[in-house]
């Protein structure tokens, strides 16, 4: 008989936000932001809305490399009035029709809170500030910056207040976006000059807002934090786990993981060592400095960093629930977390596909979780307000927490492909005699597509006495002490 030993002492807050989602207009790479509203009804999509209620995310932030050439007032208005930009990145035209207040409406509707990535200066990228076709410009700067939280958050700025709207209230706001990851873009001292400024300038607008700057690739944090960090509360990183891999020897890529359930699970049970990386130096480079750490952008990056069926795999999901438990376990200094895009209809790395067409003459086909979709609702719907320590076998894969009145919960992954294993449940020595757990066991190689995607079921089993935890598996161990 195994034993699962938590201690009661709660040692910090587990944050809501670890599961938040990121909306980018994608353009021809992947339909997103376009595939999501329905163009008839000028409205959102009412499928997307409701997978996206499921899913519950806390915080969903407006951006990514999409904001280094976005101009924010050409979203705003009338929608049949609003012209389309190209979408430099990512190819092919957008419409225009999502913009701040769309954006924020979304957010609304699904019980998420906004957080918008600003231009900042196209990440001093000049093939963005200035591409060779169309209109000259696309880098934003700071004064631009300070107006759209005015336009947002000030109850008397005179455009909103013309168009109809009332204030938005956007609390969370990014100034960079991978700003440091390429060599042609802005040095660690010129990203943290110009993050002075924006900080500065936005604060201004609004002194209640927070802040998140980027600091990621060596030696950009310091240049950042001695610069700005007065006026910061997060910073940012972005990893995509598993670029690193040998891609000519990979077992699951391709149709490779249909080959062997065990090789594809043991594959998907040790990814996270690349992220386990990742945080150790994030934990290394922020020590000393009062900030806390977002990783806003996170997934697995198999073939080409955005496809790869596996991903489709149950297999797939519960290798995101170890990262999951590794960005609790990390919550310390971890506050704002995801690992998946949010929504399209091509990309495998989203939280929610959004098949197309889905009208007649075709047959209906509506908006679905993703594998990774389906753990992230299970952890964030199931978890108290206070990380705790455990103990546990070695094949078990824990994050616990507890809320101040007693609930306890205990992210669980039974990384052993054949071996369930039985564990009585301890508290401060205190044996837990009851309680429930909310499971997935399903084979490992179980897949979710455009129709058939009614796989990966949470199943809720009462216990008494001890618990066993099948192989292969993922689940929710809740209980009162």
């Amino acid at each position: 008989m195994s034993e699962i030993k938590l201690n009661s002492t709660k040692k910090y807050t587990v944050s809501k936000d670890l599961y938040m989602q990121f909306m980018e207009p994608l353009g021809k790479t992947d339909g997103s932001v376009e595939a999501a509203w329905n163009f008839e009804l000028d409205d959102w999509r009412e499928d997307v809305i409701e997978a996206t209620k499921k899913l519950a995310p806390s915080l969903i932030r407006y951006g990514g490399i999409f904001s280094a050439y976005y101009k924010w007032k050409e979203g705003i208005g009338p929608r049949d009035k609003r012209e389309p930009m190209y979408n430099l990145e990512w190819g092919g035209l957008e419409s225009n029709v999502v913009g701040t207040a769309e954006f924020v409406d979304f957010c609304r509707r699904v019980g998420a809170e906004p957080f918008i990535n600003v231009n900042f200066e196209s990440e001093g990228r000049e093939h963005w500030k200035n591409p060779n076709f169309g209109k000259k410009g696309r880098n934003g700067t700071a004064e631009e910056a300070a107006e759209w939280v005015a336009f947002c958050n000030d109850p008397d700025n005179k455009l909103r207040n013309s168009l109809g709207h009332d204030p938005f209230n956007v609390k969370l706001w990014q100034i960079g976006n991978e700003t440091t990851y390429i060599d042609d873009g802005f040095t660690p001292e010129e990203c943290a000059k110009h993050t002075l400024d924006f900080a500065k300038k936005m604060k201004a607008a609004d002194p209640s807002i927070k802040l998140m700057g980027w600091g990621d690739r060596k030696g950009v944090l310091k240049h950042v934090m001695e610069a700005a960090g007065e006026y910061l509360d997060y910073v940012d990183y972005h990893y995509l786990f598993c670029c690193e891999l040998d891609r000519s020897n990979c077992p699951v890529l391709g149709s490779n993981y249909r080959n062997d359930a065990a090789t594809t699970w043991d594959f998907f049970m040790n990814a996270y060592k690349y992220n386990e990386k990742k945080i150790a130096r994030i934990r290394e480079e922020v020590k000393g400095y009062d900030i806390d750490v977002a990783y806003c952008e996170s997934h697995f990056g198999l073939k080409s960093n955005f496809r790869g069926e596996a991903l489709t795999t149950f297999a797939s999901a519960a290798g995101n629930a170890r990262i999951c438990n590794l960005y609790e376990n990390n919550g310390d200094i971890i506050k704002i977390a995801n690992n998946s895009d949010f929504c399209g209809n091509n990309w495998l790395v989203n939280s929610i596909m959004v098949p197309m067409p889905n009208a007649y003459p075709y047959p209906q086909r509506f908006a679905y979780l993703m594998p990774v979709a389906i753990i992230s609702m299970l952890f964030s719907n199931n978890m108290g307000d206070w990380h705790i320590d455990c103990e546990a076998d070695s094949a078990l894969d824990i994050a616990a927490s507890r809320t101040d009145d007693g609930k306890y919960y205990i992210h669980t992954v039974n990384t052993s492909f054949d071996k369930s294993i039985t564990c009585d449940l301890t508290v401060d020595g205190k044996k837990i005699t009851r309680g429930k757990m909310l499971l997935i066991d399903d084979d490992p190689l179980i897949e979710l597509d455009d129709y058939s995607h009614d796989g990966m079921q949470i199943k809720e089993i009462e216990f008494e006495g001890s618990v066993t935890i099948p192989k292969a598996s993922v689940c929710v161990i809740c209980f009162d002490n």
